[in-house]
């Protein structure tokens, strides 16, 4: 699973990254709530003040509504350990 993390104090630039991430990516599987980044200032001086953070997690090629992807290296009869693992996060 690929997983995004995008922060901005600016809306329009966080819908904009996701809209990109999506278009390279296909729709997330998972995403957070936008939230106030607020863990450190670091950014301040090159991004300013009031920062969002979203997360967003991706899985090229794993249909999250049931098509598994196949994987190289998966014994005949059990879902891989990328596909359990994903349909634990969100359901069969």
């Amino acid at each position: 699973m690929l997983i995004v993390a995008a922060f901005s104090r600016h809306d329009d630039a966080l819908d904009w990254a996701r809209r990109r991430a999506a278009s390279a990516w296909g729709e997330p599987v998972l995403e957070s709530e936008r939230f106030a980044f607020r863990e450190t200032d670091y950014y301040r001086r090159s991004m300013g003040t009031d920062l969002k953070k979203e997360f967003w997690g991706f899985a090229p090629g794993l249909d999250p509504h049931g098509c598994r992807r196949s994987s190289s290296k998966r014994t005949p009869g059990r879902p891989s350990t990328h596909t359990a693992a994903a349909e634990r996060r969100i359901g069969p």
